[in-house]
């Protein structure tokens, strides 16, 4: 059976995940699509579409070239993220459209060397980009707005021992509007 991973590598088309569980974030997977024109929707609770089950250790995991609609932005928070892991080694996140949910839009906490690069962000009700704790991670050329929380955050405000600090940080030309707090 095809699943809709499957068939969004070869067309560029919309994918309805909703009803759906949410796609696993596997280990040494690429999801791509034709940028701007393969998506996948969901607008499930919690408005996941990729998610990793927390506090799991995976990596070399890219997603690239994907409109992914976690449909309306509504209110109040409910955590998670229309992409979410976290501990992930290698996680590449590229040229990606990633709009709505009532989480976060990127939500990675604990990642090494994470690449969040040229992605449009926007209408999400928690953070854009939640990279707390991350190790190495670059964040370059993306365009992040309407956003209820910070724009981008890599600031651990408490102590854990998965804590990296925020070592080696590079957040680099970055667009960000109307968020609550630009970076954190």
């Amino acid at each position: 059976a095809q699943t809709a991973y499957d068939i969004i590598l070869y067309f560029p088309k919309t994918y309805n995940l909703t009803g759906l569980s949410w796609m696993s974030l596997a280990n040494n997977k690429t999801h791509r699509g034709v940028k701007g024109k393969s998506a996948l929707v969901n607008a499930v609770p919690y408005n996941y579409i990729f998610s990793s089950l927390w506090p799991t250790r995976q990596w070399n995991i890219t997603i690239e070239g994907l409109i992914l609609d976690a449909g309306t932005k509504t209110l109040p928070y409910a955590g998670g993220g229309v992409i979410y892991g976290g501990g992930i080694s290698n996680l590449k996140i590229i040229d990606c459209e990633i709009k709505g949910g009532t989480g976060d839009a990127i939500g990675a906490a604990y990642t090494v060397n994470p690449i969040i690069k040229n992605n449009k962000i926007y209408d999400s009700v928690g953070v854009g980009i939640d990279l707390k704790g991350a190790r190495d991670p670059l964040i370059v050329n993306n365009k992040i707005y309407g956003i209820e929380q910070d724009g981008i955050s890599i600031y651990d405000g408490y102590y854990d021992s998965n804590s990296y600090d925020n070592y080696g940080a590079q957040i680099i030309n970055n667009n960000l509007d109307d968020c609550q707090v630009g970076i954190m």
